[in-house]
């Protein structure tokens, strides 16, 4: 199958010379351009760049890119133990275009079964010049080690803020109280709060019904938590034996469970919200909660090149506000 992709005579690689040939400007400016040195580069000339560099099929040798910098241009993304899922895919896509943007290229580590020394050689092998990880990753030792390494900016996912590291804020239990908050203001005083049995769920479920529970109890409302598998058989029949306080409203664990429960609802009527905002809750008119505040990734991107870049070496906390994104159903 034939190109009509140019290419240089010779038939060698395609060289950042020929890309500033094509582009009609310097070997400077492409390198610039290509390192996300944008401060520097007019839109009309970066753009006439990435044209180039595109038609010629020019592919930057990433060793030598990063020789010449000191520093590779690698974002290490590690998740936390989360249940892999839409709501997920959507957090993970929006951080790796967001990163892309700038100029980086991000990679997204899974760690399984929780070995610590996984992540480990995954930063030793890719050595990034920045990285997310959950905070039983990134003790004190081993963020100075990183740092030792040519690592510049390094961000803790946890619950509340750390001491010796900057912090992403993701505290499950404000899931569960943005709930609950949603539905106490529209009048529920009863409400049924239906969390998983399903093991990978375990943590996420306890710490948003543990803030559920609390906002219920702080403003004179009642939880009725209910623990079952996601299936709408088992909801209905956990279920009756609630519905004899008549509560008015429902929270679940996740738009898949809110879903189920629906389901098995029936023809009784309560006001129903779940959690991640996903595509299914929006096509269904589902409220939701959702974490995807508008900014969130831009702050979290920005904090990190300003960090690399040595503009700045801010500590504080980035916190994530969940927020309920209302629909017909509450």
């Amino acid at each position: 199958m034939s190109s009509d992709r140019p290419r240089p005579l010779n038939g060698q690689r395609v060289t950042s010379a020929d890309v500033a040939a094509a582009a009609g400007v310097s070997r400077a400016t492409v390198s610039y351009v290509l390192n996300g040195v944008h401060d520097r580069i007019s839109e009309a000339t970066r753009i006439r760049v990435y044209d180039a560099a595109e038609r010629l099929g020019y592919v930057p040798n990433a060793v030598a890119s990063a020789l010449r910098a000191g520093r590779t241009e690698i974002i290490l993304l590690a998740m936390p133990s989360w249940p892999l899922g839409p709501a997920v895919a959507e957090f993970v896509t929006a951080g790796v275009t967001e990163f892309e943007r700038r100029g980086y290229t991000a990679l997204v580590h899974f760690q399984a079964g929780g070995d610590s020394r996984v992540f480990a050689r995954a930063c030793d092998r890719v050595r990034p010049v920045a990285l997310i990880a959950p905070e039983e990753d990134l003790p004190p030792a081993r963020v100075a080690a990183l740092r030792e390494n040519g690592t510049r900016a390094v961000l803790a996912i946890a619950p509340r803020p750390l001491d010796h590291v900057a912090t992403l804020v993701v505290d499950q239990g404000t899931v569960g109280e943005a709930a609950m908050d949603h539905l106490v203001e529209r009048g529920h005083e009863r409400i049924v709060v239906v969390m998983p049995t399903e093991p990978e769920f375990a943590l996420l479920g306890k710490e948003r019904l543990r803030g559920a529970q609390a906002y219920a109890d702080a403003h004179g409302a009642t939880a009725y938590p209910l623990h079952v598998p996601c299936d709408p058989g088992a909801i209905a029949a956990a279920l009756a034996p609630i519905l004899s306080h008549q509560p008015t409203a429902l929270y679940a664990f996740n738009d898949e469970f809110a879903v189920a429960a629906i389901e098995a609802l029936g023809e009784v009527q309560l006001a129903v919200i779940g959690t991640d905002d996903s595509m299914v809750a929006r096509r269904l008119g589902l409220s939701s909660v959702s974490f995807g505040a508008p900014g969130n990734w831009s702050r979290i991107v920005a904090r990190l090149h300003d960090t690399i870049e040595g503009v700045s070496d801010d500590l504080s906390p980035i916190v994530v506000h969940p927020h309920v994104v209302p629909h017909g159903s509450t």
